[in-house]
Order: C-alpha cells, then structure tokens, then sequence
C-alpha cells in the first residue's frame, strides 16, 4: 500500500480495499496511535451500530459531549453498515476558502451511518498518542 498522507483518503482505501473484500461480518479499525487501556470493555459490549472509544483526540472534553460524538481512533462496526453507507465513508470538509476543516472527516462518517438509520455511539477508554 502507497503512504497516503490524506486521513480520509487512507480510511477509505482501508474500507474498500481491505474490510469489504473479506469475509468478516465485524470490523475493528485502530489507528497506529492508539493504546488500550484496561477500560475498552464496554467498547466491545457496546449496542451500537457504529461504536469508537472515548480517546484524547486533541479537541478536549466537548468532542464527547454529545451521545452520538464518533471519532476515528479505534473503531467497531458491521458489514451492513460499510455496505449501505456509501463511500466516500470519511471525508474532511474545509472552509471557502480551504484554510480551515470545517468538520472532521470523523463526523461526516458518522451522520452518514445515522442518516441510513444506524446507531452512533461512543464507549470505553483508550490512550491516543499522535
């Protein structure tokens, strides 16, 4: 695989070319720079449809506010949801301008997944280390 330096872009590659292509009906995706800790129980218990762990992504406490707050770190989803959900799964999304990310590419897969009627939900505690 080529180093692709786009997140979004990487994520999607890692979507089309190597989950869907297999025959797992589960996925956990975890970036390079994310620890466990000994809380990511309830990640995996988790009911969601779409389920990350709550992590230091550099945006502070607000990030995981809401209930539905998704970002990208580690990650657990279904087939069903990959399948309906279609690509581009993340993209990032800039000002007029494109001086500024107006959204994280996190969130915009995160309404798309809600908006086919799946659920969006955050669970456990991992480290991340960027």
């Amino acid at each position: 695989m080529t180093n692709i330096r786009d997140p979004a872009i990487a994520k999607n590659i890692i979507i089309k070319n190597i989950l869907l292509p297999s025959d797992a009906e589960t996925f956990i995706v975890v970036d390079n720079d994310i620890g466990f800790l000994a809380r990511t129980d309830p990640f995996l218990d988790a009911d969601f449809d779409l389920t990350c762990v709550v992590c230091n992504n550099g945006h502070g406490p607000a990030a995981w506010k809401e209930p539905g707050a998704f970002h990208a770190g580690l990650w657990r989803t279904h087939r069903e949801v990959l399948e309906k959900t279609l690509p581009p799964w993340f993209r990032l999304e800039y000002s007029q301008d494109g001086t500024k990310v107006k959204r994280c590419l996190c969130m915009h897969f995160a309404d798309k997944v809600k908006s086919m009627g799946f659920t969006v939900g955050h669970a456990g505690f991992a480290h991340h280390d960027p």
